[in-house]
């Protein structure tokens, strides 16, 4: 529940300026969108469909800023819950049903072509998105279209 409280802090930027002495950290919206801005940069320098930023890890958490230029795979984390706030763009959640073709990539992370069967929601800036561990997911994106979001990834 203090997870959810903290993102949900984060993503409307209700945390208060903290100090050097603070033990929290704080990141607002206008810093979480200019990271997403340079991601955005970088990934199209690249031409990556996917840029993380790891901001920071916190024992059995971690934070993490995505940019999406293209729809993802399908996939499955057996050991983390992801913790997700739209930053910018919109997309399509996919989640349930069954991976097709999957494979795993390393110890826990199972990716796939596509989801069979599963559930859609459409996301915008703002939204929030709780994954459990176990459960397949897929970002869709239209084409041209781009997508940014803070994670927040917690070990199981």
């Amino acid at each position: 529940m203090k997870i959810c409280a903290l993102v949900f802090a984060l993503s409307f930027g209700l945390l208060p300026a903290m100090g050097a002495d603070n033990p929290v950290d704080y990141y607002s919206v206008a810093q979480l969108r200019d990271l997403g801005k340079t991601l955005s940069a970088d990934a199209k320098t690249k031409s990556l469909t996917l840029d993380l930023h790891p901001l920071k890890t916190y024992g059995n958490d971690a934070t993490q800023m995505a940019f999406r230029s293209a729809s993802g795979q399908a996939e499955v984390h057996v050991h983390f819950s992801d913790f997700d706030v739209v930053i910018a763009g919109d997309a399509t959640l996919l989640s349930g049903g069954k991976v097709v073709e999957p494979q795993t990539v390393s110890e826990g992370e199972i990716r796939g072509k596509s989801i069979e069967g599963g559930q859609s929601q459409a996301l915008h800036p703002g939204d929030m998105f709780h994954i459990l561990p176990n459960i397949p997911h897929q970002l869709l994106l239209q084409p041209g279209h781009t997508f940014t979001y803070f994670v927040v990834k917690v070990k199981q």
